[in-house]
């Protein structure tokens, strides 16, 4: 066992909060990662952690290990970084996890593109849209559509996420096309999970509408599909229904009220974790392809 073995295995039990994941993670037994903590604290003469049940704990002395551990790592990934930066030739594999919408109509699509940049990197990518523990799950980082409240997680801006408010013509046509906020609470509004209002802005003024239908689902991509049947009237992301309002598939209607911003598209990453080279450049291109002014925003 080397000694910087032990360290890797020491901050990454703790960065991931359990010996079984940081055994996942690393791809050893969990007896091995034990073994690997037990030899550190002989050779330290010290208890690094106190271990229970359900979590482990660090000692003060685990404490300071674990900093200047975590320290001494990545310096060496800043090493390692600055020779593989030469070349710009990531290698090894990134996990990535995504919501399952954006991933299916945006993030796949471009995959074979970032391959073709950096053939030597493999990818490992999820699609979900349950909350993740990236540190439990080991993921690199998270593409993120939605609001966060983890501020041991970093944040990098990707794209702007707007909302737009539609309905089909033949929709319209039937029912009326509302021309103020309140008109809403008389028609079949198609809703996300979770969702009984949605939230408006005009003249520097915010409202609150309730809202109600034959429908609730959580997925935009079913939302759509009753949408583009002429089902009712629904409020989604434009990088769900830029397309369709750019051919006129759907029309948007009360324009003149602004609905609450999206949390924009982000990509999340853990605190704790080194920003590698592989990570850096997913990042990067992310942005390259989405940025300010991303495509589905084109017929705004």
């Amino acid at each position: 066992m080397s000694r910087l073995t032990r360290l890797e295995v020491f901050v990454r039990v703790v960065d991931s909060g359990s010996f079984t994941a940081a055994a996942n993670q690393l791809e050893m037994s969990k007896s091995a990662v034990s073994q690997h903590i037990l030899k550190l604290e002989e050779e330290l003469n010290a208890r690094l952690l106190n271990r229970t049940t359900r979590k482990i704990h660090l000692t003060e002395a685990g404490n300071i290990f674990y900093e200047r551990s975590a320290r001494i790592l990545d310096e060496i990934a800043d090493a390692e970084n600055a020779v593989h930066s030469l070349h710009q030739n990531p290698r090894g594999t990134l996990r990535v996890v995504c919501p399952t919408v954006f991933g299916l109509r945006h993030l796949g699509p471009l995959l074979p593109v970032f391959n073709l940049e950096y053939p030597d990197l493999k990818l490992d990518i999820t699609l979900t849209d349950r909350a993740v523990d990236m540190l439990e799950e080991g993921y690199d980082l998270q593409v993120n559509t939605g609001r966060h409240q983890d501020t041991s997680l970093i944040q990098r801006f990707v794209s702007p996420c707007k909302y737009v408010l539609c309905a089909t013509p033949s929709y319209l046509k039937e029912y009326g096309t509302p021309t103020q906020v309140e008109d809403l609470e008389r028609h079949n509004c198609l809703l996300l999970s979770d969702t009984n209002s949605w939230y408006f802005e005009k003249d520097g003024k915010g409202i609150s509408v309730p809202v109600s239908g034959q429908l609730k689902v959580n997925n935009a991509d079913v939302l759509r599909h009753a949408l583009l049947g002429g089902m009712g009237i629904a409020l989604l992301p434009t990088f769900v229904l830029g397309p369709d309002v750019k051919t006129g598939v759907v029309t948007p209607i009360l324009t003149e009220y602004a609905p609450e911003p999206g949390s924009d598209v982000h990509v999340i990453y853990p605190e704790n974790r080194h920003l590698s080279l592989k990570v850096r450049l997913f990042v990067e291109f992310l942005q390259k392809h989405f940025g300010e002014v991303p495509y589905w925003d084109e017929y705004l």
